[in-house]
């Protein structure tokens, strides 16, 4: 039989999430990694005391909310679980003194199975179980960190990455309820877990953020850096100058947290708050990372030019001169990226950032395979919500978005680095109030073309801009979208040959309910345009020429302020469409300019409107209005 010992060190204090101590709290033992319930073994430190019910230490103590030291037959790690003081289940695990390595003397391990409050907001529970098998667990107050908020603890944290890099990997647990300042980058090596749960990293110099993998004269190829590291929790504060205020220290534009040339990383439960300047996270030349649950709260831009007012809170970039913080400056790009379940916002202290999500690099010949951004909050970017800057084989859905300054998403390519880029899926996002660009935007570029580009199921409502918008993007698919009150007008695509724009509604459009400008072969169907304050229910043509052979079919269109169709593009098939006045200020049915030569016009019901057939069918050239070819009004058209 061996004993282990627990208990009796200042990390054993049992606490809520928000870092008060729990008195006279009962206690649950359980075997580390998903084992069962201690139920005997338990002893007082003499050994031979048995103890049946384990207690904190009573309020009246020198140590409320302690757990003395007590002994544990034949385990030797176990979790704490215990509730916290809303009823809250809190595990939190703990090696044996007797465990090898600097973390014997009682460095706690992570929490599972809880929630996280922050004074700025609450994070998800933690769903997921930490696997500590296997590991040493390595505590920064037990190398000198005093995470008392005032301290500098920087070398005791970074004693305690260092000791956890050497064993071969490790946990470095943070205790809760405390902060630890830091004057520079502490430095993650590979092989290392992070928990901190309910502590807070909190930069002290003006020039550095927090946490990075890498020193500053490292160089790696490819992915070939300081990769498996998981950070589980805790606030990671950037600390940022504030002029108004003078509050926080930060003045330089620098990362809260960075990853480069590396693969294999995880960031949960955690918050980073108030940056100057850079970014939130930045993941740079990544094969693998996952962003989830976290909160991305405050930023602000100390340069004197205002020139980092568009700073990602999550930057997803390439290595390359002037975007790496270190070589090698090799063009690799990130790949395989997931970003679920955030939130990106203003804090208490600081505003929006530039934009929640992007990337605003490029190198000839790379792109940024596989990029995901779902389940995902974003309010009041000052720019872009997200900025997929050749993103490939990505998926962008299930986010909402609101009061950006510009577009809620826009995928772009660029006039620096032309290349076209391909498979991209936008979907079920939920966009309100975006500002002077689009909703939703794909830009590419003559040069630089888009394509299998997916816009579905998405909602957009208000904005200075149009709903839906694509510029050289051809063969794209926009299905089944709501838009509503959008000032630029409800979808617009141009220079996107094979465009397909069908089974969409479009309500109170400021302007076209939709456009197709510029674009060969586009099909318009089944689509619903309900209101119009300008211009058309649908319009086919310029911006500027050639474009043509549309086909236009099975759409209704109410209230349009002009034409309900207007056509200026050659060889369009018009059929099957109902127009309605309906109240509205509609002027004439179908329209045609005499450019629009070689369409056929059938099979509309133009009915109900007190037209006659030539307000109805309002043609400046001839276009054939049945089947046969012919021209007289109304051919196969009701009116």
């Amino acid at each position: 039989m061996a004993l282990y010992t627990y208990g009796g060190t200042p990390s054993d204090v049992l606490t809520t999430t928000g870092g008060e101590t729990l008195p006279d709290c009962p206690v649950t033992l359980r075997v580390a990694g998903g084992g069962g319930e201690v139920t005997g073994g338990v002893f007082e430190a003499d050994g031979t005391t048995p103890i049946r019910v384990l207690l904190s230490n009573g309020a009246g103590s020198s140590a409320p909310g302690a757990l003395r030291t007590f002994l544990v037959e034949d385990v030797p790690a176990i979790e704490y679980e215990y509730p916290d003081a809303a009823g809250r289940i809190v595990r939190r695990y703990r090696a044996a003194r007797e465990t090898p390595g600097p973390a014997a003397a009682g460095g706690a391990g992570p929490a599972a199975g809880r929630t996280e409050a922050g004074p700025e907001g609450v994070l998800p529970a933690l769903t997921e179980p930490v696997d500590l098998s296997g590991q040493g667990v390595f505590d920064p107050t037990l190398f000198g960190a005093l995470g008392d908020g005032v301290a500098d603890d920087t070398a005791a944290v970074q004693a305690a990455f260092d000791a956890a890099y050497a064993a071969g990997g490790g946990i470095v647990f943070f205790p809760p309820g405390r902060t630890y300042n830091v004057f520079t980058f502490v430095v993650c090596r590979a092989n290392t877990t992070v928990v901190a749960h309910g502590a807070t990293i909190r930069s002290i110099h003006a020039t550095t953020g927090c946490f990075r993998n890498f020193y500053g004269d490292d160089a790696f190829p490819a992915y070939a850096g300081h990769s498996h590291i998981r950070v589980y929790g805790g606030t990671w504060d950037g600390n940022a100058y504030r002029a108004a205020d003078g509050s926080g220290v930060v003045t330089a534009t620098t990362n809260i947290m960075t990853f480069i040339h590396c693969s294999d990383i995880l960031v949960k439960d955690a918050v980073f708050r108030d940056c100057s300047g850079a970014h939130g996270i930045e993941v740079n030349a990544v094969d693998g990372c996952r962003i989830v649950d976290c909160r991305f709260e405050g930023f602000t831009d100390n340069t004197a030019d205002q020139s980092r007012v568009t700073s990602e809170a999550v930057q997803i970039d390439i290595a390359r001169t002037g975007s790496s913080a270190i070589g090698d400056f090799d063009g690799t790009a990130c790949r395989d990226i997931q970003i679920t379940g955030c939130w990106f916002g203003p804090s208490a202290r600081l505003g929006d950032w530039g934009r929640a999500v992007g990337t605003h690099a490029s190198v000839a010949g790379s792109y940024f395979d596989r990029i995901t951004v779902r389940d995902c909050e974003i309010t009041g970017a000052y720019d872009t919500g997200i900025l997929a800057l050749y993103w490939r084989d990505s998926v962008i859905s299930g986010n909402r978005i609101s009061g950006t300054g510009a577009a809620g998403i826009h995928a772009a390519t660029a006039s620096s680095t032309p290349q076209g880029c391909r498979c991209l899926t936008v979907t079920d996002n939920i966009i309100d109030g975006s500002g002077s660009d689009a909703g939703i935007r794909i830009a590419g570029l003559a040069n630089a073309l888009w394509s299998d580009v997916v816009i579905r199921g998405n909602t957009v409502r208000g904005g200075t801009g149009y709903g839906v918008r694509t510029d050289y993007a051809s063969g794209t698919v926009v299905e089944g979208n709501r838009t509503t009150g959008t000032g630029g007008g409800g979808i617009l695509a141009q220079r996107s040959d094979r465009v397909s724009v069908t089974g969409n509604s479009v309500t109170a459009a400021g302007s076209n309910g939709i456009n197709i400008a510029g674009c060969s072969g586009a099909l318009v169907a089944s689509n619903l345009i309900d209101g119009t304050a300008a211009n058309h229910g649908i319009m086919i043509g310029v911006a500027s020429a050639p474009g043509g052979n549309a086909t236009v079919s099975g759409n209704t269109i109410r209230a349009a302020a002009s034409a309900g169709i207007r056509v200026t593009s050659p060889g369009c098939l018009v059929t099957g469409n109902q127009i309605r006045k309906d109240g509205g200020t509609t002027v004439t049915g179908v329209s045609t300019a005499v450019t629009a030569t070689g369409c056929v016009i059938a099979g509309n019901d133009l009915t109900g409107n007190g037209w006659t057939a030539a307000t109805a069918l309002l043609l400046a050239g001839p276009a054939a209005l049945d089947w046969s070819g012919s021209t007289v009004s109304p051919g196969h058209n009701l009116c």
